[in-house]
């Protein structure tokens, strides 16, 4: 598998000047939305927006994927209409979402210690 990556990245991205994602020691590594490298076994947030509806998806990193993506074990998804306040919404059944490594925030202690405030969907 290892060099079934390696060889994937270096056909498409050797050139790129966008590039987000490099091999370390075998390993794929990739960066946040802030260009930070993203440590498995950390949390990070993202947010979703249509129409209106505002999706929050937090969780632990857990697997680099071929591509981009990364997958995090999800912790907590939440939904508002517009800038109401968070409502908890289900989990997916396998526990886990497949994310653009890019469209992540990583998330400290300090930030999770807020879930307090959400409300529970009614």
């Amino acid at each position: 598998m290892e060099d079934k990556v390696r060889d994937f990245y270096e056909e498409n991205f050797q050139d790129s000047d966008e590039v987000t994602e490099w091999l370390v020691g075998g390993e794929v590594m990739m960066k946040d939305a802030l260009n930070n490298d993203i440590v498995l076994g950390q949390t990070y947030g993202y947010s979703q927006r249509s129409n209106g509806v505002v999706m929050v998806t937090i969780g632990e990193a857990v697997k680099f994927n071929e591509g981009s993506s990364v997958t995090l074990k999800v912790l907590y998804k939440g939904k508002t209409l517009y800038n109401n306040h968070l409502k908890n919404t289900d989990i997916p059944k396998s526990g886990k979402v497949s994310v653009i490594s890019n469209t992540l925030f990583k998330l400290s202690d300090t930030d999770l210690l807020s879930f307090s405030g959400f409300e529970e969907e009614e």
